[in-house]
């Protein structure tokens, strides 16, 4: 990242309920296997769908704050209804969304990352720059245009393991399924990481969507 970028995470709060059953699963495969993911977001440890997450410049928070508001205003409250547990790109285990949900996800992050074009900057995550020569071209341009390598699919992480770890872990948590369940999402929360501080982040902006029938 270059020195004035900080990374920003957008994301969508699921209920507590739900944060604290992945959280014991999040626990009890810590205790099991090499489990390196720790839910970063600016309160107790909590789960999060993101929506948004890239390096940006600091000076344009207030535009991304702006953007971000205007967007969440002409976007009314939706369910986000659960799927299974999936295997994901860098050895995340996650909860999948719902087929049914996923599209409205998928358009929230499509009109961030249009509206963020212009004030992302050139700023790259340094856990990309580290691996920069295994990416492809294709990986490379989609890091530089939304912050991340892969194309975005909604989720909400439950550990981060070793290859080899991944189908164990995934036949120990499969009776504690969140298929089919189903929350409404009422607002957007814009998270802005510290200065070097990976667990230290604040939150400049929490927007409600449209809750009118």
């Amino acid at each position: 990242m270059e020195d004035n970028d900080k990374q920003i995470l957008i994301f969508v709060r699921p209920p507590k309920e739900i944060s604290r059953r992945i959280y014991k699963l999040n626990k009890l495969l810590s205790s099991k296997f090499h489990n390196s993911y720790m839910s970063h977001v600016p309160f107790e440890w909590e789960s999060h769908l993101m929506v948004y997450l890239s390096p940006m410049p600091n000076h344009n928070l207030n535009s991304i704050l702006q953007e971000s508001q205007q967007i969440v205003a002409q976007t009314r409250s939706f369910t986000v209804k659960l799927g299974g547990f999936e295997i994901a790109a860098g050895n995340y285990l996650v909860i999948a969304i719902d087929k049914e949900s996923a599209p409205r996800l998928h358009q929230l992050h499509d009109n961030l990352v249009n509206r963020f074009t212009s004030l992302r900057g050139k700023g790259i995550n340094p856990k990309y720059l580290e691996k920069w020569a295994i990416f492809s071209d294709k990986e490379k341009i989609r890091i530089k245009d939304t912050g991340i390598p892969y194309p975005y699919e909604p989720h909400l992480s439950v550990a981060k393991l070793l290859p080899e770890e991944l189908n164990s872990a995934m036949s120990l948590i499969k009776d504690n399924s969140f298929s089919g369940e189903s929350f409404l999402a009422r607002e957007l929360i814009v998270s802005q990481q510290s200065d070097n501080v990976a667990t230290d982040w604040s939150t400049p902006g929490i927007f409600k969507f449209d809750s009118s029938s």
